[in-house]
């Protein structure tokens, strides 16, 4: 391999947050040269022999769990491995259990159906990024990658299969304190985008008695359906329909993401339920199963109105950074006690046997919605009756055909609105990076409220929010960035 490929690889290869790549650019060569700086990482610096590695259902995920298991066993590593399908929630599950291993997800998440990648976590499921983790995290394997580190074969290591699906299911009914049949007469209209996660949220929610109408429910790493990103509504749009024709013969619709560490959330009137409106809809339970902590974090695109009224229940809103691996970092030192991300993510520390590890669980989040619902909807709609009242755009893309072209783009945006009299908030208040730019304008009774930021995992692309006191006021600020992106597209 010449330097100059292996820099160009690694250059595509490593994230902030995680591995992410099209799946036809990533050789058998480069994913053993992968394995092999993972396998040093997790040897020298977590001090790690044991692995466990599970997959998503992607094209090609079981191709290249077999190599990975083979690999790291060839390499002395006791390997763990689920060989079917799971989401990434029943990983975190499973990691958690196992605070001496090292642990790999082999997945890309909600990206579009070419992509594949790994998320990888260290000891005591510590989340392992861009300068999170020991010794650097992933830039450490990044460097390893392009040196071509390789521990010294030790003697072939153990293979174990597990298969923990039952347990993870009454692990979340359990947290969410249901039992019997509590779910009984709602039902509950489910895209799961041909990801994996249909097996344990029909066989938990059926467990309850609730009645699922399963949309796109087999397991399909082509996604036929499109990109299992819900988050983004134009991937969507054939659901809406399906929903809009069963209108009153559903209590809410859930979609789940590719790999079901997303869910996106919409009511029975198809009103978009915003993860700041579910997070708070939820914050006393939430509450109560985090240690009665009362930090939630925010991140920069959630609901303005929200804030007002955490506060109003003694929870202290903070605002925090995009990106998993950071969020759970903040969970870990005590900064806040869950939080939410708009892209439909959720964050919380439970107790899991050994050890309490900052988690995700949309299992836990969708049963705790569906019970709380059911003990006081109306209390649901009142939040969403607010959040409607604001004027939105919900975040949406752009493509552009340089990380220099994108980045040009950014800052004439912020530039522009830095000029109309907008402040700008691009790091947290310790200084570090909030990993995105809000820009914001009141006057009086009238306001505007805008994010944007660049994707960690797609290059060239870029995402926008605009919140705003009046209708005149978002159609103005959308038509500016459109003309912004198009003078430097």
């Amino acid at each position: 391999m010449k330097s100059d490929d292996i820099n160009r690889m690694a250059g595509n290869l490593f994230h902030a947050y995680d591995i992410r790549i099209d799946r036809d650019d990533l050789s058998d060569e480069y994913f053993l040269r992968l394995c092999d700086a993972e396998a040093s990482y997790f040897l020298n610096e977590l001090k790690a022999n044991e692995v466990l590695i599970c997959r998503d259902t992607r094209l090609r995920s079981e191709e290249l769990m077999q190599v990975a298991i083979n690999r790291f066993s060839e390499l002395g590593f006791n390997v763990i491995c689920c060989i079917n399908p799971i989401s990434t929630c029943q990983f975190y599950y499973s990691i958690s259990k196992r605070p001496d291993c090292a642990g790999i997800m082999i997945t890309a998440s909600h990206n579009p159906r070419n992509y594949t990648g790994e998320k990888l976590v260290g000891l005591n499921a510590e989340p392992i990024a861009d300068g999170v983790g020991p010794a650097g995290g992933l830039s450490y394997i990044k460097e390893a990658f392009i040196k071509g580190d390789c521990p010294a074969l030790s003697g072939k290591g153990r293979i174990a299969v597990i298969q923990e699906t039952n347990e993870f299911i009454d692990f979340s009914i359990k947290c969410a304190g249901l039992s019997g049949n509590q779910l009984k007469d709602i039902t509950i209209l489910v895209d799961f985008m041909s990801g994996s996660a249909g097996n344990e949220i029909m066989l938990a929610f059926e467990k309850l008695g609730a009645n699922i109408i399963p949309i796109n429910l087999v397991a399909n790493g082509a996604f036929p359906s499109g990109t299992p990103n819900p988050a983004v509504e134009g991937n969507i749009r054939s659901t809406l329909a399906v929903a809009q024709e069963m209108k009153g013969k559903f209590d809410f619709l859930f979609i789940f993401d590719g790999d079901g560490d997303r869910l996106v959330i919409y009511d029975s009137h198809l009103s978009f339920v915003s993860p700041s409106i579910v997070l708070t809809f939820l914050a006393r339970k939430l509450s109560e199963l985090c240690g009665n902590g009362n930090k939630i974090g925010l991140d920069p695109k959630a609901v303005p109105a929200v804030k007002p009224i955490l506060k109003e229940c003694e929870f202290i809103p903070v605002l925090i950074p995009n990106g998993h691996s950071l969020i759970k970092k903040l969970i870990e030192d005590g900064s806040i006690s869950f939080a939410a991300e708009e892209t439909a993510h959720y964050y919380f520390k439970l107790s899991l046997d050994r050890q309490n590890a900052p988690y995700e669980n949309t299992l836990l989040i969708a049963l705790l919605f569906a019970s709380e619902w059911k003990k006081d909807g109306r209390n649901l709609e009142k939040l969403i009756e607010i959040q409607n009242s604001v004027f939105s755009r919900p975040e949406w893309s752009y493509f552009l055909s340089s990380e220099e072209q994108r980045d040009a783009v950014l800052s004439n945006i912020k530039k522009y609105f830095q000029c109309k009299g907008y402040s700008i908030i691009s790091t947290l208040p310790d200084g570090s990076p909030l990993g995105a730019t809000i820009l914001e304008w009141r006057n009086d009774n009238d306001w505007c409220y805008l994010t944007q930021r660049s994707s960690q995992s797609e290059k060239g692309l870029i995402r926008v929010m605009v919140y705003a006191s009046s209708a005149a006021l978002l159609a103005d600020s959308v038509v500016q960035i459109d003309e912004i992106v198009k003078g430097g597209a």
